[in-house]
């Protein structure tokens, strides 16, 4: 099987809607399984709709605690990141998941119109348009069709991006050059 791993959150906001639409319309590729692992609100009404539409393809996963996440994510040929067409999004979007999911050095696609397309931008996979099931069936057919070689890069790119920008210790001396520019525009505040 070709595994589309999603991890956390079963909300509202998640849009996990699109996932259950886009697996429906790929039930002919047998290969292709949806895994979505997490809680939430959403989760039960979910694993209904999954269950009276038979929609085959979908497994739903409980929980896994954070320090088994990247061994989880190295199971992934695919990541699999939605977010609802919310306007706050247009402000832009940091989730812990995305990083983690940078991080695993697999490749991702991201339903979701964040004014900040991280995912686009360290070139770690596509982004189609939220809410879209569609779009998002004809992109992961598009990330399946690559070669593993080419997913492999797209994954690798991800790594190298969130590494020369999101590391402890790039984000440490970020936080470090702040302070000390507060700290020198107002002497009063040194401590």
């Amino acid at each position: 099987k070709f595994r589309i791993i999603y991890t956390g959150a079963h909300g509202p906001a998640n849009g996990l809607d699109v996932v259950i639409g886009a697996a429906k319309r790929l039930l002919q590729y047998e290969q292709l399984h949806f895994i979505l692992i997490g809680d939430g609100p959403e989760k039960a009404r979910l694993m209904d709709v999954v269950k009276t539409e038979s929609v085959h393809n979908v497994t739903f996963v409980n929980p896994v605690p954070k320090r088994l996440i990247p061994a989880v994510l190295q199971e992934a040929d695919l990541l699999l990141h939605t977010l609802k067409p919310l306007d706050v999004f247009q402000h832009g979007i940091s989730p812990n998941k995305l990083f983690d999911y940078l991080a695993s050095g697999k490749p991702i696609i991201m339903s979701a119109n964040p004014a900040n397309d991280i995912v686009r931008q360290s070139g770690a996979g596509i982004t189609v348009e939220a809410g879209n099931e569609r779009a998002l069936a004809e992109g992961i057919l598009t990330m399946y069709c690559l070669g593993s070689d080419e997913r492999t890069a797209l994954g690798q790119s991800g790594r190298d991006y969130v590494e020369r920008y999101h590391s402890m210790e790039v984000l440490g001396d970020q936080l470090l050059g702040l302070l000390t520019k507060v700290c020198e525009t107002n002497p009063s505040r040194q401590t």
